[in-house]
């Protein structure tokens, strides 16, 4: 039996998160234990990041074929996963606070093991080769 619910969570969350980030980002970075000691010239960065989590949360909720599920969760997935390198690395250069290191490096991780939930259940099979 397949279920879109984890698909369906997933997108929710990167979508509210996105839209946090762009409506509120001072505000939202501060929920997450980010401390931007300069909101007023990083504001536009934070922005940026919430537009990328809006879009792959509408592009995970308005996935309606396999082909499009598969594309949308593997793309959100690799982004996840990028961010997880980009958070150790900026803590081990000592650019990243402990607490954020961990709150980042949490949400990167449970957003690319719900990927493969959502994977799973929703029935998308085996990885195959996409043409472009």
């Amino acid at each position: 039996m397949t279920s879109t619910f984890p698909l369906t969570l997933l997108g929710s969350i990167k979508t509210g998160f996105g839209m946090g980030l762009m409506l509120a980002p001072a505000w939202t970075t501060n929920m997450v234990y980010y401390r931007n000691l300069d909101p007023a010239s990083t504001n536009l960065a934070v922005r940026m990041v919430g537009t990328r989590e809006l879009l792959f949360g509408a592009l995970l909720l308005g996935a309606k074929t396999p082909e499009t599920r598969r594309a949308a969760v593997l793309a959100s997935a690799a982004v996840d996963a990028l961010d997880l390198v980009a958070t150790v690395w900026g803590w081990e250069m000592g650019q990243v606070e402990n607490n954020t290191a961990g709150v980042f490096s949490f949400a990167a991780t449970a957003s690319v093991l719900l990927a493969g939930l959502a994977w799973k259940k929703a029935g998308l099979g085996a990885m195959k080769s996409v043409k472009m």
